[in-house]
């Protein structure tokens, strides 16, 4: 081990501030994307979106949210995105209520 890392072993107050700075600034630089931003990552698409990355995953494995694979990579086209969140907005509920089960 580095002097550093056995330094940082040492103390698990500073390692975990350390820790904590940084993924504060990792989710900061995710979610201040630039509007002109045409391809998203599936973490910036999470913060987009509001949504974990797993759903968004399973989502986009199932073909139930457009987007690309490249390699083990997807992309997603923030117009695209926009405007299936748009249709899926307006689409009505298929949601059963109690009165349909009777």
């Amino acid at each position: 081990m580095e002097v550093a890392e056995i330094w940082l072993e040492n103390r698990p107050g500073i390692r975990y501030f350390l820790l904590s700075c940084f993924i504060t600034e990792f989710r900061k630089a995710v979610t201040d994307m630039e509007p002109q931003d045409k391809w998203l990552t599936i973490e910036e698409l999470s913060g987009y979106l509001k949504m974990s990355r797993s759903k968004l995953y399973q989502m986009a494995q199932k073909g139930e949210l457009p987007g690309s694979k490249i390699g083990t990579q997807w992309r997603f086209d923030r117009d695209r995105i926009d405007a299936w969140m748009n249709e899926k907005m307006s689409a009505p509920s298929k949601r059963k209520t109690g009165a349909q089960h009777a």
